[in-house]
């Protein structure tokens, strides 16, 4: 019965790497449709800037605001450095980059995701380091 247990749970960590892995792609290129249907019902997003989306509408609001800069341009996709899986949780390390002027600031952060039981996410706090 553990081999059971430890295969399923196996499994399911695949599937979240999947919906990780396609979040990151949607991501940079913002696609909002793409990102939504990553989404589980009633989905909570807290920003490491302090906003939260909670909710399928608050959420595509929220996204479409983060994806796309004033400009109408995708920003640089925060690139995932490594990602850990937990029972239904993730946490997944990235560095971002900004157009701060005439230069670049690197942004080091941590997202904690929550994952339902289709591995759709229903959770995602994200925190970023402050220099």
């Amino acid at each position: 019965m553990t081999h059971e247990l430890e295969n399923a749970s196996e499994a399911f960590h695949e599937m979240m790497r999947r919906t990780m892995e396609s979040f990151t792609a949607a991501w940079a290129r913002g696609d909002i449709d793409g990102l939504m249907g990553l989404f589980g019902d009633n989905p909570i997003y807290r920003t490491s800037s302090g906003a939260a989306f909670e909710g399928s509408v608050a959420l595509r609001e929220g996204l479409s605001k983060m994806c796309l800069s004033p400009q109408g341009d995708t920003p640089s996709p925060a690139a995932p450095t490594r990602m850990h899986f937990f029972d239904r949780s993730c946490l997944t390390y990235w560095t971002l980059k900004l157009a701060n002027g005439d230069t670049q600031s690197v942004v080091d952060g941590v997202d904690v995701i929550t994952f339902d039981n289709q591995a759709r996410l229903i959770v995602k706090d994200a925190y970023r380091k402050l220099a």
